[in-house]
């Protein structure tokens, strides 16, 4: 019951080690301080912000996925 929620800063890996296959998640995260928040939400409130299409994602992640086969790290896939 409730939200799920992750609050992780740098990295971690899911291992199918039968199949030698290796997942990398990254996490980027930018904090914003309180008064940041709130003087956006205000500006945003009165149409002072920017447009939500050029808005910019603060917590961001990336994944790697790659094949460790015989000891060598070939990479299979990226996003973000």
């Amino acid at each position: 019951m409730g939200d799920r929620i992750i609050n992780h800063v740098r990295s971690f890996y899911f291992v199918d080690a039968e199949n030698e296959v290796t997942a990398e998640v990254k996490f980027t995260y930018n904090p914003v301080g309180t008064v940041a928040k709130v003087t956006s939400g205000f500006k945003s409130l009165f149409g002072y912000g920017s447009s939500q299409g050029g808005k910019v994602l603060n917590d961001t992640f990336s994944v790697n996925i790659y094949s460790t086969e015989n000891g060598n790290k070939r990479d299979l896939s990226t996003g973000r």
